[in-house]
């Protein structure tokens, strides 16, 4: 205990930084999981969360067993699965033609234009996407009626949903992705790639055998927080994105509570869903975590 206090006055202003990520935390993560406690009940704002009528397992077996489950697991399931089988690799490679560039200085100018979307607000990119795909004015559309004759609607065609997700999600955040496998590079040992320049390699075979292998643990762990992710979608962009033509696919777990939760009133229907969805998420990050411990002796724990 001594010992404790004595680290604690040693390191008490470094301690004082922490206090603002303590009560943000405090306030808008753990506190608000009170409320888990609607999912339980027939909510009502007049007797509030501890005096409803307690009714167990009824709104999550609603759901589950609902004409709606399948469709929305597997509307948020796919978006999330390609959001990662696509953006992450496509991280990865810019990262490593970053650290491939001659010039440091086109490198970190190419590297601070790349995040500069991520700074921009989702309304506005999703404003700017809608610009660049109208039917008669977008420039995508414009060069499509030039090849083929005819535009695209593509906000009308639930088949483009998905593709104009990933498409905006990674212009959006592949430069900030990027940072943690561009900070990874350029922890490798620079005496490897000298070895490999006097064994004959060339710059295709330092990235496969040097480059890829040396940041394969940070993919591994960048790998299962992507995964813990994969329920939880840019519920703004979806839900500005979507409109009920395309609800086929666009309609994922995040957008249907919203609906449910806050336009509908059933406010406890919504809770259960939004309960299921975090445990689905924490058992599939518990069974990623476990392949990635098995297969590089890495993992989050």
């Amino acid at each position: 205990m001594n010992r404790i206090i004595a680290h604690a006055r040693k390191d008490k202003y470094l301690l004082l930084l922490m206090i603002p990520g303590i009560v943000y935390y405090l306030t808008f993560r753990y506190l608000p999981m009170l409320g888990v406690a609607i999912a339980f009940e027939d909510f009502s704002y007049r007797k509030g969360v501890f005096g409803s009528t307690f009714v167990g397992l009824k709104h999550f077996l609603s759901f589950v067993t609902g004409p709606n489950f399948w469709p929305l697991l597997s509307n948020t399931v796919v978006v999330g699965a390609l959001n990662i089988v696509i953006t992450l690799p496509v991280s990865i490679l810019f990262a490593i033609l970053l650290s491939e560039l001659g010039s440091r200085r086109f490198s970190g100018f190419v590297q601070a234009i790349s995040l500069m979307p991520y700074f921009i607000s989702t309304v506005v990119v999703v404003g700017i996407t809608f610009m660049l795909i109208a039917p008669e004015t977008g420039i995508v559309n414009r060069v499509i009626k030039a090849v083929t004759g005819n535009p695209i609607i593509f906000q009308a065609d639930p088949g483009w949903f998905r593709p104009l997700y990933v498409i905006t999600e990674m212009w959006q955040k592949n430069g900030w992705q990027a940072v943690v496998f561009t900070a990874a590079i350029v922890g490798i040992d620079p005496n490897l790639y000298e070895a490999s320049a006097i064994d004959g390699a060339g710059r295709i075979r330092n990235i496969l055998h040097i480059t890829l292998p040396s940041i394969f643990p940070v993919i591994a762990v960048m790998m299962v927080l992507r995964v813990g992710s994969v329920m939880s979608l840019s519920f703004e962009k979806a839900l500005l994105l979507q409109n009920p033509l395309t609800y086929a696919t666009s309609d994922i777990i995040d957008t249907y509570t919203y609906r449910r939760g806050l336009l509908d009133g059933s406010v406890s229907f919504a809770t259960a869903v939004e309960l299921f969805k975090g445990i689905l998420s924490l058992l599939l990050v518990d069974l990623t975590n476990t392949i990635t411990r098995k297969l590089t002796n890495r993992g989050i724990w």
